[in-house]
């Protein structure tokens, strides 16, 4: 049913009933005025079922639109001209003309506003016009009392009704307020009982894969026969990929269960970019890359998480490597005021603007196409900035599609 669809702009229906009313109320007074007089009795007989006809018709047009705040804005409009043409209709009597013109207005402001009001104050004074020019306004006779008396009950009831409205549509905010912070509540228990479930299987996960990185690693210690030595080397890359997939799942849950602790020590810049160097080197020549080290003299020392800070780096420089081929890749670091600057630049495949935008989102990469291609989950950025946001630092990014990348980890000097 129309009336109870949730989709429709609260306004709709409620001023459905206030059309409604107003206009069989409207064909009362109009009757009272004009009947005894027999001035037009097929006027009369044609105005009923028009304005009756037009409250069906306003609502049924709202429903039915895309956009039903929209159109119910349209149908104020048309509401102003008829609160004219009645007006005019009962030659302007002062009564009849405030009842007919105060629900138009205020619907008007309340679903449109000042400028829509004043767009329907206007349109009201042209209808009346036009209205008065083509049948002419006769002397303005006294109000009789049933007139006045129902004008009266007219006004009153219209400023009754949107107070009533506003009382409901409150009720259902507070109702859907209500929904929403409790499945709001359910989701952060489910998300922490997740957290916490993965930060306290930690040692679970990580065990039965180390015994099997460590019995692989032992097998071809002993000079096994070629053949073997290749099925034992895919055993220790798969399970040295698997480590690090869960290593990353388990840093995220442990960051939003609030557990992840960062153990701060003095190091030297030169040496975190060494050991980060050391350990990409052949990542680097598995795709023919130049690999070029720019650091600054003089760096000296940093206070960070040393085993945060490299695995951050080193997330940079292997995705580098990996979306680079047969291209230049620059690890520099510098002094900038008081900031240490770790910045590694690429001539790769590049991102554009909407790819970079959502690049260091959970589980997200620039480009869904390259996790066929290049393998990923989408963790190793987020991480990282978060890594380096626990440390006062940030992780920026520029890059232009085609071209290449740079990303400069940004850490406090002191």
């Amino acid at each position: 049913m129309l009336l109870r669809d949730k989709r429709l702009h609260y306004s709709v229906v409620r001023n459905f009933w206030v059309r409604l009313g107003s206009y069989v109320l409207v064909t009362v007074i109009t009757i009272v005025n004009v009947w005894p007089e027999r001035r037009s009795t097929a006027f009369v007989a044609t105005l009923a079922p028009v304005l009756l006809g037009w409250a069906v018709l306003s609502f049924v047009h709202a429903a039915r639109s895309k956009d039903s705040r929209a159109a119910e804005i349209r149908n104020t409009m048309v509401d102003a001209g008829f609160a004219a043409f009645c007006s005019a209709v009962h030659s302007f009597d002062p009564w009849p003309m405030v009842a007919f013109a105060l629900p138009s207005f205020t619907t008007n402001l309340r679903v449109g506003g000042a400028r829509r009001c004043l767009l329907g104050l206007a349109l009201s004074v042209a209808v009346a016009g036009i209205t008065a020019w083509a049948i002419g306004i006769p002397p303005l006779p006294p109000p009789d009392a049933l007139t006045t008396v129902l004008s009266i009950f007219f006004l009153v009831v219209m400023m009754c009704a949107p107070a009533v409205a506003m009382r409901q549509q409150d009720r259902v905010v507070r109702q859907r307020t209500r929904a929403l912070n409790e499945a709001l509540e359910r989701l952060e228990i489910a998300s922490q009982h997740k957290s916490q479930f993965l930060a306290n299987m930690s040692h679970e996960l990580r065990t039965p894969l180390n015994v099997i990185i460590g019995f692989t690693e032992s097998l071809l210690e002993e000079d096994p026969r070629e053949e073997q030595a290749d099925l034992l080397n895919r055993i220790l890359r798969s399970s040295r990929h698997l480590l690090a997939l869960i290593n990353d799942l388990l840093d995220l849950a442990k960051i939003e269960a609030g557990k992840m602790e960062l153990v701060l020590d003095t190091v030297s810049v030169q040496a975190l970019v060494e050991d980060v160097v050391s350990a990409v080197g052949p990542q680097m020549e598995k795709n023919a890359n130049r690999l070029t080290v720019d650091c600054a003299p003089g760096l000296g020392t940093i206070r960070v998480d040393p085993t945060r800070v490299r695995q951050a780096l080193l997330n940079l420089a292997s995705n580098a490597a990996k979306f680079t081929e047969n291209g230049a890749i620059t690890l520099s670091a510098a002094r900038d005021g008081a900031w240490i600057t770790l910045a590694v630049s690429d001539t790769g495949i590049g991102m554009t603007a909407e790819q970079t935008a959502r690049l260091f989102q959970d589980f997200v990469q620039a480009d869904p196409s390259t996790t066929r291609k290049y393998g990923g989950t989408g963790l190793g950025l987020a991480i990282s900035r978060r890594f380096c946001r626990m440390m006062g630092g940030d992780i920026l990014v520029e890059s232009e599609a085609g071209k290449g990348s740079t990303f400069t980890i940004r850490l406090p000097a002191s």
